[in-house]
């Protein structure tokens, strides 16, 4: 399937939000249960979002 090659793809663009543990447990997840990882990934991005605006407020 496509969308998991995707999604894991869009979490190693993330690497500085997430660690190879939870790397390992979204893509375990995504065999079961794809509510999940696009769960873990949405969480994913509202950190990076967050970390840009704080960057932006220092500058």
């Amino acid at each position: 399937m496509v969308w998991p090659n995707i999604i894991y793809l869009l979490l190693v663009d993330y690497r500085p939000f997430s660690t190879a543990k939870t790397e390992g447990y979204i893509a375990s997840q995504m065999k079961n249960n794809r509510k999940v990882a696009f769960l873990a990934l949405f969480s994913i991005e509202r950190v990076k979002e967050h970390w840009y605006k704080t960057q932006d407020k220092r500058g």
